[in-house]
């Protein structure tokens, strides 16, 4: 995502909080919705994998070789269900 247009800026998604004293992400229902144009859309699966990669340090490897079995996105850190997968 190197390209500018596709940049978008934190301000649209946060705001200053007095209690926290620091910056919260807003509430989604109130970004404004040219925000969101710039906002790169995913599917779940996708969604899922790239946190999984955030957590091993961009590492697909490490993803892979995770054996934190007790989160709840390991069955499909891979980006796929696994075989057998149920949706209960």
């Amino acid at each position: 995502m190197g390209d500018a247009k596709k940049r978008h800026d934190a301000a649209d998604f946060l705001e200053w909080s007095e209690s926290q004293q620091g910056y919260v992400g807003k509430n989604p229902d109130d970004v404004q919705p040219g925000a969101w144009a710039r906002v790169r859309r995913v599917t779940g699966l996708r969604a899922i994998r790239l946190k999984c990669l955030d957590c091993c340090c961009g590492s697909s490897a490490e993803v892979r070789l995770c054996v934190q079995h007790d989160c709840p996105l390991w069955p499909v850190r891979l980006g796929r269900k696994p075989k057998g997968w149920r949706n209960d």
